[in-house]
């Protein structure tokens, strides 16, 4: 799930699919969900970058977890954002990652399942 909110920048969208190519080249099936505070696209990640991302508007994690939840065909979900917003109110039904931006949040949130990765300390 990819955060497009109005307070990730550019170049953490840039940061977000470095890391989403990495998994990619290591064989992984990516099904990428555009979300800020309502989905905007999904879509499958074949290794190119898209033109723009929708969204800009406010965050909340709920519709990008509900999409997972009813459409689960993952393993995993890695939910890429800045932090920034209340903890989310639905409950993840598979394993889930926070990829924190760079000028993110730096303690996990409050009442979180998960494991939280920070991109200052992932090399690039």
């Amino acid at each position: 799930i990819l955060d497009t909110s109005g307070s990730i920048s550019d170049q953490d969208i840039a940061d977000f699919f470095v890391e989403i190519n990495k998994i990619y080249k290591e064989g992984h099936k990516i099904h990428v969900v555009e979300s800020d505070c309502a989905i905007a696209k999904t879509w499958d990640y074949k290794g190119d970058l898209p033109e723009v991302v929708t969204g800009r508007g406010g965050t909340d994690f709920d519709p990008g977890l509900e999409y997972a939840n009813e459409y689960r065909k993952q393993s995993v979900v890695v939910y890429f954002t800045d932090g920034y917003a209340s903890s989310p109110r639905v409950e993840c039904k598979s394993k889930i990652i926070w990829c924190i931006s760079r000028g993110g949040i730096n303690q996990p949130l409050q009442n979180c399942p998960g494991n939280f990765v920070y991109l200052d300390n992932v090399k690039q």
